[in-house]
Formats: structure tokens, C-alpha cells, sequence
């Protein structure tokens, strides 16, 4: 599921909940919360990000938490997939593959991202390569600038590593000199903070 703003209950309220953040935090949080408790997926989202950077106090990392599955149960397939990224900097990859999982099986790019490279390490899971480059073909025919990035450095350098040893199989090389080219380009017309580059 996308987020959209006119899906929100109240969005003017909720883009000034956001803006007072940095300069009101305790009447921000407020609202924030008043709007989550009214069905803003947003709100809750919004909320996580400010325990976890412990705006307005530490931070607190279970109300992060809270929050981000609260949001994840909503059908967002982002706070899903923000919810992994906590667990990994909490060093339970166990629950991050789980909420990966969930969060690509709605065809999040990120998420798949995320979970190819899980894939290839063999942490938590068992190693498999082919399901990781599946998950980094699914998420760069969406346009995800590190997934056609990745694709390419596997495809033109061969899964050895080695410079051009991709051209033992010519279809990768081919396919990776394309991802290679678009991906490039993607990322001189792309904004950074766009999710296409989020890993």
C-alpha cells in the first residue's frame, strides 16, 4: 500500500504536526498522537522517526518500535519496511527478514533491495543467489537506481567478482551493460532521498 495524503484524515494537520516538530516537539507529539488515534498512517510514521531520534527526550527505541508496527499494521508497506531497518540496528535480523519479507512480498523496491543482500550473505537465512538476483530484477524493473546498480556490478563483473567476467554468460553482460546505463543515468536526474535508492 502507497501513502498518499488524501488518504489521511486530516492532512493540513498533519504536515503542521511535522513542521512544529523541531520547534514545538511536545505540542508536535501531541497532535501527532491525536491524529495516529484518528487513522493517520503518517502520524504514526512521523511518531517512530521522533523516538527514535529522541526529539523531545531520549530516544526510545521500543516506542519506535510500537509505532512503526502500528503503522505496519495499516497495510504500509514503507512502515513495514522502516520496522526491518529497526531491527537491524537492534541486531535482530531475525524479525528485520520477517518484516522484509512482508514489506517485498507487496513489491516494495526497498524491501526487496534489502532482502536480496540478506540473500546473498546467508543472514539469517540460508545463501541463495538466484532468489537474491530474482528479488534485485523485480526491484529494478520498478526503477530502483541501487537494484540496476547491483544487477550491473553482478552481470558485467561475472559472480566471481572479476573484472568483465560477465562475458562468459553474454546475456547477463548485456543486460548489465543496459541496467548499467539507465541506473547511471537515473542517478544524475534522481533525487538521493528518492526511495528508488533507499537499501
Amino acid at each position: 500500500m502507497s501513502m498518499r495524503w488524501e488518504d489521511e484524515p486530516d492532512p493540513e494537520a498533519l504536515r503542521s504536526a511535522q513542521n512544529s516538530l523541531s520547534t514545538n516537539p511536545v505540542q508536535a507529539l501531541k497532535k501527532l498522537r491525536e491524529l495516529a488515534n484518528r487513522g493517520s498512517t503518517m502520524s504514526k510514521i512521523y511518531l517512530a522517526d521522533a523516538y527514535e531520534k529522541g526529539v523531545g527526550g531520549a530516544p526510545d527505541l521500543a516506542a519506535c518500535e510500537e509505532w512503526l508496527r502500528r503503522a505496519s499494521e495499516t497495510g504500509s508497506s514503507y512502515a513495514t519496511f522502516r520496522l526491518g531497518k529497526l531491527y537491524l540496528k537492534i541486531r535482530q535480523q531475525a524479525r528485520a527478514y520477517d518484516a522484509f519479507c512482508a514489506s517485498a512480498s507487496k513489491s516494495y523496491a526497498p524491501a526487496q533491495t534489502v532482502l536480496a543482500e540478506m540473500y546473498f550473505q546467508g543472514v539469517p537465512i540460508k545463501r541463495d543467489v538466484d532468489r537474491a538476483i530474482d528479488l534485485l530484477e523485480q526491484a529494478a524493473t520498478q526503477g530502483h537506481v541501487y537494484a540496476k546498480g547491483r544487477l550491473a556490478q553482478l552481470y558485467l563483473h561475472g559472480m566471481s567478482g572479476y573484472f568483465f567476467g560477465g562475458v562468459l554468460h553474454p546475456n547477463r553482460f548485456i543486460r548489465g551493460l543496459w541496467l548499467w546505463s539507465t541506473g547511471f543515468y537515473d542517478a544524475l536526474v534522481s533525487d538521493p532521498a528518492d526511495e528508488r535508492f533507499q537499501i
